[in-house]
């Protein structure tokens, strides 16, 4: 009877033991589920960052060309500019030229 006893006390502290490591990896199975889900999270994070990130580099490049553009419509105007302003003076001096030879 004794030696039943014991065994039955060895069981009952081998369950108690068994239930207290299967609770401890519970624990540790939804601790590491937490992670995982974390860092799919931050897995589709990066990527949605990235796609935004391509996004905007792709925004940049045709700024860019739409700035080479501009300067290009700029110097074209600014070469027609001068042109206008030089004819503008030569056609000054000829007036005046005129007027000198019409009163002689």
């Amino acid at each position: 009877s004794s030696r039943y006893s014991q065994a039955l006390e060895a069981i009952k502290k081998l369950q108690k033991e068994q239930h207290d490591v299967i609770k401890r990896l519970e624990g540790e199975v939804n601790e590491l589920s937490i992670h995982k889900k974390q860092a799919q999270e931050l897995r589709k994070d990066k990527t949605d960052a990235q796609e935004e990130t391509d996004q905007l580099n792709d925004q940049i490049k045709e700024l860019n060309l739409q700035v080479k553009e501009t300067e290009k419509q700029r110097n074209t105007c600014s070469t027609a500019l001068a042109n206008l302003e030089e004819n503008a003076q030569r056609k000054a001096e000829l007036d005046t030229e005129l007027r000198v030879l019409v009163s002689q």
